[in-house]
């Protein structure tokens, strides 16, 4: 008898501990650890008392690793996240896969056509107009500056800013107007070189596009601040200074006579000094007419902001001999139209970051000679 219930309650105990350990395509989905008895029973038989006292059978070395190998197989299947139903039919679902990387889309690719001469763009312009239509996962630049990629996080937001800003025509620029493309790939998110480092610092240190942003939804946009730059000249409390300078144009920025354009040309000559970029140099177009974040009913004005004193005087300076010549390209306008021929000045304005500001006042020599060029 006490062979018989020992027997009896070492296969019961066998099939308890099978359904402790899955196993796949067994009954309900129930796994056994196969060629393994996990647990078998030693009873002995009480007739004292009438009971069966049960203890664990004595293990040999192989019947040890048995049981911890199904013990730690046991722990490791009650860690996993439980599975979704199969439904018959259906392909299996894979496993959650966690922290997955965000989907990305095709490039677009960015730049100003219409104009006779090359537009510079900066990556902070770029960026903000296109994250009105969604979140930019990254932008490039060319080495010039003239041409920008864009990638958003989700295709909707691609179409939807090619859509609306293709062909977009630049507020105060007679016939320039932005291109926006999907560039070409040798892959579903083929990424393009990566543009040179110091061109990137140059550009990001320059603001050069923002007067020229076109109108539309969810504009105008915020300026950013400037970056800051390393120079010598520094303050007490460790920050270095800034010179501010406004030149104002006297020309309305409307018409055939383009001066806007004219003022973008002196601009860019600005900043393309190598020594007036190391110093943070920056070069705006602000005013009535020339639309984007900059729009505003003071007159038209060219704005130079730089921190090293040096590169600013030479700015301010060449940018006040070009717009007396722009003068003189109009009054020379004028008469061959059969307009008015008006007065004009340079009124100019600066200000450094820990001196009072000076006046304003009229530049000399307003109607020199003629010297300058056509767009």
């Amino acid at each position: 008898m006490t062979y018989a219930v020992s027997y009896a309650v070492s296969y019961a105990c066998y099939l308890a501990e099978a359904y402790l350990v899955q196993k796949p395509n067994g009954p309900r989905g129930v796994k056994v650890l196969p060629g393994a008895l996990i647990c078998i029973a030693w009873a002995t038989w009480s007739p004292g008392t009438g009971t069966i006292k049960m203890e664990q059978a004595p293990m040999g070395h192989d019947q040890q690793n048995l049981h911890a190998a199904a013990m730690m197989q046991w722990q490791y299947q009650s860690m996993m996240p439980p599975m979704p139903p199969h439904v018959p039919g259906m392909p299996s679902l894979p496993m959650p896969w966690p922290n997955h990387p965000p989907m990305v889309t095709q490039w677009l690719t960015v730049r100003v056509d219409g104009l006779k001469f090359e537009y510079q763009l900066t990556e902070d312009d770029v960026r903000k107009v296109f994250s009105r239509y969604g979140e930019v996962v990254a932008v490039k630049m060319d080495r010039e500056g003239t041409t920008s990629q864009v990638q958003f996080a989700h295709p909707h937001q691609a179409m939807a800013a090619q859509s609306d800003l293709d062909k977009k025509q630049l507020a105060g620029m007679s016939g320039a107007y932005l291109t926006v493309e999907f560039a070409a790939t040798q892959g579903p998110y083929a990424v393009p070189p990566a543009p040179d480092p110091q061109f990137l610092q140059h550009m990001a240190a320059s603001s050069f596009m923002n007067p020229m942003i076109p109108s539309g939804p969810g504009y105008p946009m915020p300026a950013l601040p400037p970056p800051v730059a390393t120079s010598p000249a520094q303050s007490a409390a460790g920050q270095p200074k800034k010179f501010t300078c406004k030149l104002e144009v006297g020309i309305e920025n409307e018409g055939e006579f383009r001066v806007g354009s004219r003022v973008i040309q002196i601009a860019r000559s600005i900043w393309q000094d190598p020594k007036f970029q190391e110093h943070g140099g920056k070069t705006r177009l602000r005013g009535k007419g020339i639309g984007g974040p900059h729009e505003g009913d003071e007159p038209l004005a060219l704005c130079i902001s730089c921190r090293d004193q040096a590169a600013f005087d030479k700015a301010v300076q060449y940018a006040e001999t070009q717009l007396q010549k722009v003068h003189t390209d109009y009054k020379a306008f004028c008469q061959q139209h059969g307009k008015p021929i008006p007065e004009l000045e340079v009124k100019i304005s600066k200000k450094g970051t820990f001196e009072p500001e000076i006046p304003a006042k009229p530049s000399a020599g307003g109607s020199g000679s003629f010297v300058g060029f056509g767009p």
